[in-house]
């Protein structure tokens, strides 16, 4: 792949505020995207056609939103419906641009993806500092197609590269499968539950944009008690091997002693991927059953009783540790190295140093550099530098609580191999002796020593 593909869904009474986000976001300023509205129509072209064949290729949805967004009946038919359904399968990322005050509580679905900016408020509220988010999209949008390329020309390097094949094939398995097998009981009372957690999941998939798909259906059991135990260990099999995660659905100690339940039980584990560590069994247990059998389900991680919302939450916790070994495996198929800078871009943005520093990591072309964003929360900041191999402060203008709080998160990052503080003039001596710890970072004070500030900070980022 040599380009993103991004979409801008909008409506045409927004036209004017389309073309100030199109002075941000373009083919010149976000260098590795196609961008493409339905501005860019031929004439004599089939619009329908055309639109949705640049939707169907599309890896970045930006949807423009107002309340004219939001009643236009093509928007909602076509253009939103196809983003929501391509970014549930994993083929497309949405981002939401809150441009115009509207009701954003009637589409809960519009609610639930990280929108921009992050706080949710308008850009027709902003005044100037509109501008200055327009920005800060740019580089979100710039950070987010290096990623996208990084990944598919990443993965479809491996073919020539044996040391890597098992890797993408864990990695693929872990981002693509949205399946997750729920036992098929053999009490009456464990059939209603599964009934009832179906229905559940229904209304999760069509207001929370719900990823997994339920395996196997209601249609596809509706034999399988007519099977012979051959036939149904093959049933089991092929359905479990399919899955990221296996619930089962437990309402006596009796389920362990033979049958259906404890059929699935021992095929749960001998069919577990050997490129996932997170086919983990989950069970739905009564309280009164839970302590005679804890023993046996010591190893799997346990949910008690009927609230579905804790299995939800079972399977949340779940994806967060797969989500942290995707971030561990996909920095095997990184071409380079990546750089988080923290600033304070109120009183730092147009700092003369703070420029020449990023000048001077963005001449290396295999350093991809990230940026934290204005008011991000730490957590945030603590995150994007997790999946970077360099982390540097610029210290400023900027107060010593907002330096103090940043050097704890670099300082204690075990995965950032090099960690540098550059410090402006004036007062530099007084910040190094007052704020900043020494021993883990390489230190640049002022402009003199930028040269060999950087040069200590990239010997240490190709060790």
């Amino acid at each position: 792949m040599e380009k993103v593909n991004l979409f801008i869904s909008y409506s045409h009474g927004d036209k004017d505020d389309l073309d100030t986000l199109r002075d941000y976001i373009n083919e010149k300023n976000c260098p590795n995207t196609n961008v493409w509205y339905d501005g860019k129509i031929s004439l004599g072209t089939v619009w329908d056609e055309k639109i949705k064949q640049r939707l169907n290729d599309a890896h970045i949805v930006l949807l423009f939103i107002s309340q004219k967004f939001l009643n236009s009946m093509y928007i909602n038919n076509v253009e939103l419906k196809t983003a929501l359904e391509k970014n549930k399968n994993g083929l497309c990322k949405i981002i939401p641009v809150f441009a115009k005050t509207c009701d954003l509580e009637a589409h809960p679905e519009l609610l639930n993806l990280q929108g921009f900016p992050s706080d949710k408020r308008f850009f027709c509220d902003m005044g100037n500092e509109k501008f200055k988010q327009y920005t800060l999209l740019q580089k979100l949008i710039n950070e987010l197609a290096n990623e996208i390329l990084m990944e598919a020309n990443g993965y479809s390097s491996t073919t020539q590269n044996d040391d890597l094949v098992d890797i993408a094939k864990e990695l693929d398995y872990l981002r693509n499968n949205k399946k997750l097998y729920l036992s098929i009981p053999n009490s009456e009372e464990a059939k209603e539950i599964r009934t009832s957690f179906l229905y559940e999941v229904e209304r999760k998939i069509k207001y929370e944009s719900w990823r997994y798909e339920i395996i196997p259906g209601i249609n596809e059991i509706e034999d399988f008690y007519k099977k012979d135990n051959d036939e149904k260990k093959d049933f089991i099999s092929k359905f479990q091997k399919e899955a990221s995660y296996s619930i089962h659905i437990i309402t006596s100690e009796e389920c362990f002693e033979d049958g259906v339940d404890k059929l699935q039980y021992d095929l749960a584990i001998k069919n577990a991927s050997p490129y996932c560590l997170y086919k983990k069994i989950i069970w739905i247990i009564k309280p009164e059953v839970r302590a005679k059998i804890d023993k046996m389900v010591l190893m799997n991680p346990i949910v008690s009783g009927n609230d579905f919302q804790s299995i939800f939450e079972k399977i949340k916790c779940l994806d967060e540790e797969k989500e942290k070994k995707i971030t561990e495996l996909k920095k095997y198929f990184n071409s380079g190295k990546k750089v988080f800078m923290f600033y304070d871009f109120d009183k730092d943005h147009n700092n003369e140093l703070r420029i020449r520093l990023k000048t001077m990591i963005e001449e290396n072309e295999n350093v991809d550099v990230r940026f934290s964003l204005p008011n991000a929360p730490l957590e945030k900041d603590k995150e994007d530098l997790e999946k970077c191999e360099g982390g540097l402060i610029f210290y400023g203008k900027t107060d010593p609580y907002w330096f103090a709080m940043r050097q704890a998160i670099l300082m204690d990052s075990p995965k950032t191999q090099s960690k540098c503080i550059c410090i402006d003039e004036p007062e530099i001596e007084e910040k190094v002796k007052r704020d900043v710890i020494k021993r883990p970072f390489t230190i640049i004070k002022g402009s003199a020593d930028l040269e060999t500030g950087m040069k200590s900070f990239w010997d240490s980022l190709q060790r």
